[in-house]
C-alpha cells in the first residue's frame, strides 16, 4: 500500500478551506426589513455583474450598508472641516457591502439637496468613529463603465436627495 503524499493531502485541505471562506463571503447578507443589502449587488466596491444591477439602474431603492468612516466627504462653508485637498469632491459618502471590506471599497452615495438638512447626519458620522455603523439609505441607482486591468467592471453610485432617507442602526 502507497501511502498518500502529504504535501498533497495539506495542499487539497488548504484549497478547500479557501473554497469554502470563498462561498462564505459570497453570500448576500440578510436584508433588514424592505432594505435589500448592498452586499446583493457589489463586491469589492463594484457591482457583481453588469446584468445583476441593470434591472435597478436609474431606480429608486432602499439598500443597507456598512459606513466607511474614512470616506466621508463634505464640502459646505456651514461646517468648519474644510480640506483643501478635495474641493472638487461632491458632498457624499462611502457604503461598504461587508464591515470587513477594505476601506474605499464601497459605493458612493450622493447627498443632494440643500446641505444644511444633513447636518445632523455628519455629526452622527462623526461621533460614531471608527466602529461599524450600519446605514439604511433610500436613493437612486446609478452605475457607469469602470475599467480595471484585465476587465471591464461597473463603479455604482446611489443620489439621496432628503436626509430623511438616511437611517442608522449599530
Amino acid at each position: 500500500m502507497v501511502a498518500p503524499n502529504v504535501t498533497v493531502v495539506k495542499k487539497s485541505v488548504l484549497l478547500a478551506g479557501v473554497a469554502l471562506l470563498c462561498a462564505a463571503c459570497s453570500k448576500p447578507l440578510p436584508d433588514i426589513g424592505t432594505y435589500h443589502s448592498l452586499s446583493r449587488y457589489v463586491s469589492g466596491g463594484f457591482a457583481i455583474d453588469k446584468a445583476h444591477i441593470e434591472p435597478i439602474e436609474g431606480k429608486v431603492v432602499e439598500i443597507w450598508g456598512y459606513l466607511d468612516p474614512y470616506n466621508i466627504f463634505l464640502r459646505d462653508r456651514l461646517f468648519a472641516n474644510q480640506d483643501r485637498l478635495w474641493d472638487n469632491k461632491k458632498n457624499s459618502f462611502f457604503l461598504k457591502a461587508r464591515k470587513e471590506d477594505d476601506v474605499g471599497n464601497g459605493i458612493e452615495v450622493y447627498l443632494e439637496g440643500d446641505m444644511r438638512q444633513y447636518r445632523h447626519i455628519y455629526a452622527y458620522f462623526r461621533d460614531a468613529g471608527e466602529k461599524p455603523l450600519k446605514v439604511l439609505v433610500r436613493g437612486r441607482v446609478e452605475t457607469h463603465p469602470c475599467p480595471t486591468n484585465f476587465t471591464m467592471s461597473f463603479c455604482v453610485m446611489l443620489h439621496v436627495t432628503s436626509a430623511k432617507d438616511i437611517q442608522f442602526m449599530e
